[in-house]
């Protein structure tokens, strides 16, 4: 008897030194598999770190814009008569932003998200969410980024009502939350998940406002150069969700979708911040 439960405490002891040794193999694996990312967040990230350098040393005041900000108020009035009363009225105040600073701040910030997955804590648990199919801290650092860029947009076509522009910023911030729910379910196997398609909503929202600011002129007054810009803008920011849509489809892994992301990043908000400089959206 002693001699029985011997052996299947040694067969037990077998048994866990092989699955520990099995998920070591794994984990390194994962990490291998992996290492390319590495490579790319660290090209992502100097390149996003020079080019927003670039733009807060060159900074002009040419690109400085006034925004208005209504507030609401009373207007006391004195009739002729002597009578007093007290109407509604709405006060403006403005603040003053450079675009070449905003543009400056959202590359800073892409180029801290990449730059701190390098970094062991941070690196490991991207690398971990990875395999599982997820890129929050992707489309964390969207919700921020994107929607600074289409605060830029918004002010290139000449939105000046910070309310108006508040909207635009939350309508993408919203829209990628909405992208990283439909990666969540996608990786639970999902095929459609709803939270893709309620994404495309507040997306067009935001951009129906841009293209009504274009479009608001003259149609001998419109600036081709400008239109062209904003086509070319507008489709880029499409290919996000066309290729979260060819991730539903099984056409990209989930490694090789998270460097499509990466690559569509750099090409958008280089392309957003070249438009800018050389005048081609404003």
């Amino acid at each position: 008897g002693g001699s029985g439960s011997g052996d299947a405490a040694a067969r037990r002891a077998a048994e866990i030194k092989l699955s520990d040794h099995t998920a070591k193999n794994a984990l390194s694996t994962s990490r291998n598999r992996h290492d390319d990312k590495d490579l790319l967040n660290l090209g992502a990230g100097l390149f996003f770190g020079v080019q927003s350098a670039f733009f807060f040393l060159t900074a002009r005041h040419s690109t400085d814009v006034t925004l208005m900000l209504h507030t609401a108020t009373v207007r006391v009035n004195e009739d002729a008569d002597g009578s007093v009363s007290v109407l509604p009225a709405w006060s403006d105040s403005g603040v003053t932003v450079s675009l070449d600073g905003i543009v400056s701040l959202y590359l800073s910030f892409a180029s801290v998200h990449h730059l701190s997955l390098l970094v062991p804590p941070i690196g490991r648990h991207y690398k971990m969410q990875l395999d599982d199919g997820i890129g929050a801290h992707r489309f964390f650092e969207y919700s921020f980024s994107s929607a600074i860029m289409m605060l830029l947009i918004g002010i290139a076509v000449g939105v000046r009502d910070v309310e108006m522009l508040l909207m635009l910023v939350l309508c993408l911030t919203m829209c990628n939350l909405l992208g990283l729910l439909a990666e969540y379910d996608i990786a639970r196997g999902v095929r459609f998940p709803l939270a893709h398609f309620v994404a495309w909503l507040p997306f067009a929202a935001a951009w129906s406002v841009v293209w009504r600011y274009y479009l608001r002129v003259p149609a001998d007054a419109l600036n081709a150069s400008v239109g062209v810009t904003l086509a070319v803008i507008f489709a880029i920011f499409n290919l996000f969700g066309v290729t979260q849509v060819l991730h539903m489809a099984g056409f990209f892994d989930h490694s090789r979708v998270e460097s499509v992301y990466v690559l569509l990043s750099m090409v958008a908000k280089s392309t957003l911040g070249a438009s800018l400089m050389f005048g081609l959206l404003t």
